[in-house]
């Protein structure tokens, strides 16, 4: 499609010297070129600049065009021009009428050689072989020129010259000139036209026009000497043209040069103010001859209304000759014809299909024998997720137009497809299919290069997002260094150099500059949204990354790896600022007894940086009867109030105050709040239930606490989960002991997960509690010992038991009390496996499994938990979830455990 759309733009090039290629047509007097089926077209007359780039562009009109053109030539008596319309009509429709009345009406015998006739002619003398027919080999050498093929005539002349004119005039030594300015050798063009000039047997107008060309090679040589010391770099060409059309404006070279180097530079707005400008001074007779390349400079710049407008002009101008109208009213049809497929491809890009479907139905409707209209149909099926059947549409084509020898304009179409596809072994092969075949104008090869440019650009950043999202950070890190080297200012690269920062957890640098790069974008579609919304959040701007995540989410362009990771994402944003409330219970059973407990909570919004959150608790608490505690139930309550202060970053502070029947609770905290990097959180607790054991629960222990917890990425696919502590437990009010305790994960990220796979983590689980009792037991705790009821059976079955006779006669309880209510001492060590999946948009499911030692009961043991979670919509929330210990804790170490949560939340 780009080719067709940037063949224009090809022709600038070649109608960007107007008077120059004139003045070249002019001095040739040598034979036509051959017509696209290789027959020789042998008009004796000097072939127009227009004609010849009829001729070449011939395979890309449509019959109807060629019909027009066909009759065009007829009235202008161009035998030459009708022949070579004539055979290109028949090649692609045999029966067709108009063809075959003006075939007839002409002479083959006078007009034309038989196909093939003049390249084998060519092998020969490229072989270094004599023909008779030299002048067949000037007819031939002469259309390579005039075709734009400089290298190939020049060899062919060279060729001759060398076999049978090696010691006498060469005939043909003005063509030879001619091309040798043409492929830049321009000192040997000088030497040749000099001689031309001395050969008495060339004609006058031959001599003359030598003269003409020789005095316009000293001005060549300086463009061309600008060329190489530029090496090709178009902004500093434009630059050195400035200057030398400064020094000599009124030069025809120069001034062509000019625009040609401004063009090349896409400086489209200075090229059109110095036609402009031009064209206000010209006082000539006649249509100005600049008008076409403003024209294409219009249409370059994407004035596509001025454009059209210069062509219609062109059309009406009374002296301009009737194939340059109609490459003019061809020109109105591409601007046509482009301007929806741009519109077409811009909703394409925002994923407004419904919008890329009615300009595809107009374009098929209006223009269905375009060629672009199929590359723009093959792009809709590939974002639609239909590329096979659009390469299958291609290739269909492409294979129709080698059949008929016909230059196939949509090759960069399936480039983009394979790009679409991530082939981009194959898009890069389609590519430089392009940039190999010298049939495609010099502008189509010049973006074909720069796509390959592109298509290694996207293949990088595609491994730099699959190494993100599989962990690799240092593997991110090395792929953006290689993309700099080669793109640094694109904002995809930009854009991914945010991204890996927010993998190293350099927050606030990846916030800033992709808030920066998206300000930048205009297209709507920002490639760093989902990147962005991430950055917010860990950044503690919840409001303004739930918004983030909602544009991927509603707006359209966004594919659905990203709606899937925004969707998720976002819930977890929505209990951090928003009203909430949740609700969780719990219940463990073990050789102890129960407890049954349940939390609820509710969280106020924001009142600018403060958020209040009110809570209660019940547990009910019942014992085994076995229990040293004896066959009890409890049930208590406590409720309080928490104060939130936020600041920048996650970090915050808080405070809490509440009490229960018999206790005043109260505490604080300081932290980070992080979702997908490293948070922590530092608190105390004064009178906080005490856990460690469901006896201890039933006797309403207390304890104040000093707690760190520390969670999140630590090293390249390595996570941490830590949490320490050190405590004071009291029971009625009686200080029992103290004691210490850490748990810690550190888990390998085996694979992250995605649409199509789970998480799944490897990695260390530890646990290891000291607790130091207090010297005697107290009164509190030996009260509530000889409270307990002992039936007589067990009085009569501990005889043989010493353990148990101390259990029943409370009087001698003591230390084992202690270690009833905690255990002194808990050691594991072990491995585990964590796995998580997102099943659908309602349902996640996770599972846990892990193996253990236990060397404080010198047993191995292991635990198990498996969960879900059902999300009815965006807000609310149901989960639970299930997990067992085969060697149980306190008291009830070396038993099993059992452990069940069930819950909800709704966010407002």
């Amino acid at each position: 499609m780009k080719a067709t759309l940037f063949a224009a733009l090809a022709l600038t090039l070649v109608t960007v010297f107007p008077a120059a290629a004139q003045q070249a047509a002019d001095r040739k007097t040598g034979p036509e070129p051959k017509d696209v089926d290789g027959n020789e077209v042998q008009k004796p007359t000097p072939v127009k600049e227009q004609d010849s780039r009829v001729l070449h562009s011939l395979n890309a009109m449509p019959i109807e065009k060629l019909e027009e053109l066909l009759l065009v030539y007829e009235k202008l008596d161009n035998t030459g021009m009708m022949d070579a319309l004539v055979r290109t009509i028949l090649r692609r429709d045999p029966k067709n009428a108009e063809a075959l009345r003006v075939r007839d009406d002409i002479d083959p015998k006078e007009v034309t050689r038989d196909a093939g006739y003049l390249q084998a002619l060519s092998k020969k003398v490229l072989a270094g072989q004599a023909v008779e027919d030299v002048d067949g080999i000037g007819l031939h050498a002469g259309s390579l020129l005039e075709g734009g093929h400089a290298e190939q005539g020049v060899a062919l002349l060279e060729a001759l010259r060398k076999n049978q004119f090696k010691d006498k005039a060469f005939p043909f030594l003005d063509d030879l000139a001619f091309g040798y300015a043409e492929m830049g050798r321009l000192d040997q063009s000088e030497a040749a036209y000099k001689a031309v000039i001395a050969d008495p047997t060339f004609s006058s107008e031959s001599r003359s026009e030598a003269e003409r060309a020789l005095a316009g090679l000293g001005t060549k040589k300086r463009i061309a000497n600008i060329r190489r010391a530029n090496g090709g770099d178009p902004e500093e060409i434009a630059k050195a043209s400035a200057r030398l059309y400064a020094e000599a404006p009124g030069d025809e070279d120069v001034t062509s040069f000019r625009i040609e180097a401004l063009t090349q530079a896409r400086h489209y707005d200075e090229t059109i103010s110095m036609l402009l400008g031009m064209r206000a001074k010209y006082h000539g007779q006649g249509t100005w001859p600049y008008l076409d390349d403003l024209a294409y400079a219009y249409y370059a710049s994407k004035r596509y209304d001025r454009a059209v407008a210069t062509f219609r002009e062109i059309q009406q101008a009374p002296d301009l000759d009737a194939s340059s109208k109609i490459e003019a009213e061809n020109m109105i049809l591409e601007i046509q014809v482009g301007r929806l497929i741009e519109s077409g491809t811009s909703a394409l890009d925002k994923g407004h299909y419904a919008e890329a479907k009615a300009i595809l139905q107009q374009l098929e409707r209006d223009y269905h024998t375009h060629d672009d209209v199929l590359g723009y149909k093959a792009m809709y099926l590939a974002k639609t997720g239909k590329s096979q059947e659009a390469l299958e549409l291609l290739y269909a084509r492409k294979r129709k137009a080698d059949k008929e020898h016909v230059l196939f304009t949509q090759q960069d179409v399936i480039a983009d497809v394979y790009l679409e596809r991530k082939e981009y072994g194959l898009a890069r092969s389609a590519t430089l299919a392009i940039v190999n075949d010298t049939r495609y104008d010099e502008q189509t090869r010049r973006d074909a290069h720069a796509k390959i440019l592109d298509i290694r650009v996207a293949e990088l950043l595609d491994q730099g997002d699959k190494a993100l999202q599989d962990g690799n950070r240092s593997r991110a890190l090395s792929i953006l260094r290689e993309s700099e080297l080669i793109a640094p200012d694109r904002i995809e690269i930009r854009v991914f150099d945010a991204e890996v920062a927010l993998a190293y957890n350099q927050n606030t640098y990846a916030r800033d500059s992709l808030t920066q790069l998206k300000a930048q974008d205009t297209d709507g579609v920002f490639v760093g949204q989902i990147s962005l919304a991430s950055a917010l959040a860990e950044t503690g701007r919840w409001e303004e990354a739930y918004g983030a995540y909602s544009q991927v989410l509603h707006n359209p362009g966004y594919d659905l790896d990203d709606q899937w990771e925004a969707r998720f994402d976002r819930r977890e944003l929505l209990a951090l600022f928003r009203p909430t409330l949740r609700s969780e219970s719990h219940y463990d059973h073990s050789s102890e007894g129960s407890v049954f407990s349940n939390e609820t909570k509710f969280s106020s919004r924001w009142y600018g940086d403060w958020r209040f959150t009110a809570f209660t608790r019940s547990d009910f608490t019942k014992l085994d009867r076995t229990n040293t505690f004896g066959n009890r139930s409890d049930t208590r309550y406590e409720g309080g109030i928490t104060a939130t202060r936020r600041f920048d970053n996650g970090y915050f502070a808080e405070a809490t105050l509440g009490g229960s029947k018999d206790n005043v609770l109260y505490g604080a905290r300081i932290g980070k709040t992080a979702l997908q990097s490293l948070g922590w959180s530092l608190g105390f607790e004064g009178n906080g239930r005490a856990t460690d054991s469901t006896t201890l629960q039933a006797l309403n222990g207390r304890e104040n606490r000093v707690e760190f917890k520390v969670a999140g990425p630590i090293a390249e696919r390595v996570m941490l989960d830590l949490d320490s502590y050190y405590q004071w437990v009291n029971v009625g009010g009686s200080k029992i002991g103290h004691g210490y305790g850490v748990e810690a994960s550190l888990d390998y990220v085996v694979q992250t997960e995605t649409r199509s796979r789970p998480e799944i983590l490897f990695g260390y689980h530890g646990e290891y509690r000291k607790f130091q009792a207090g010297g005697a037991l107290p009164r509190a705790i030996r009260d509530q010992v000889r409270r307990a009821e002992v039936p007589e059976t067990q009085v009569r079955r501990a005889l043989g038991s010493s353990e148990e006779v101390r259990r029943a006669v409370a009087g001698d309880f003591g230390r084992e009390v202690f270690d009833d209510l905690i255990d002194p001492e808990t050691n594991r060590q072990g491995v585990e496996i964590k796995l998580r999946k997102h099943l659908s948009e309602k349902w996640t499911a996770f599972a846990q499994f892990g193996t253990y030692y236990a060397f404080d009961d010198k047993m191995a043991g292991w635990d198990a938990s498996v969960g879900l979670e059902y999300w009815i919509n965006d807000s609310t929330m149901l989960f639970g979830e299930l997990r067992y210990d085969s060697d149980g804790r306190g008291a009830s170490s070396g038993s099993g455990f059992w452990e069940a949560n069930v819950g909800g939340s709704m966010s407002f």
